[in-house]
């Protein structure tokens, strides 16, 4: 699916188009360029299942955990300074990935595409729309 020339207040239509995959044991995977939006995403996301804190980018940590209940954790990564396969290993990525009670959003995943899970998996591109700067357009896969 494509939706072109979202506005940032019409990020709630994306939501809308994945929020049945907004439970756990599924993977949200954010791909684009410096600035298309990924964090505000995961923000509103994360808003949108019932994370009350400020959604940062956790850069330089790698990742972000935050408890929604007692068996449902929301888990914010940003890979971008993942430079090798056992970085990911060291972090523990794939017991998050096999864990059926997280919930897993990566940014930049394009980054480690190859380690995405084959399954319970949305793949959102995010693009600077041509037509207007201020918007973007998004292409979402469904993995099931």
């Amino acid at each position: 699916m494509i939706l072109k020339n979202i506005s940032i207040e019409e990020t709630d239509k994306i939501i809308s188009e994945i929020k049945d995959y907004l439970k756990p044991n599924f993977t949200i995977a954010l791909i684009g360029e410096l600035g298309t939006g990924k964090t505000y995403l995961t923000s509103k996301t994360a808003n949108f299942i019932g994370v009350n804190n400020t959604i940062c980018s956790p850069t330089f940590t790698i990742l972000n955990q935050y408890k929604i209940s007692n068996n449902f954790f929301f888990n914010h990564f940003d890979v971008y300074r993942i430079g090798n396969i056992e970085e990911l290993e060291f972090i523990g990525y794939y017991d998050y990935l096999e864990n059926p009670n997280y919930l897993n959003v990566i940014e930049w995943a394009d980054k480690i595409y190859e380690q995405l899970p084959k399954s319970n998996l949305v793949i959102i591109t995010i693009e600077y729309s041509q037509s207007d700067i201020k918007k973007r357009n998004y292409e979402i896969k469904k993995i099931k």
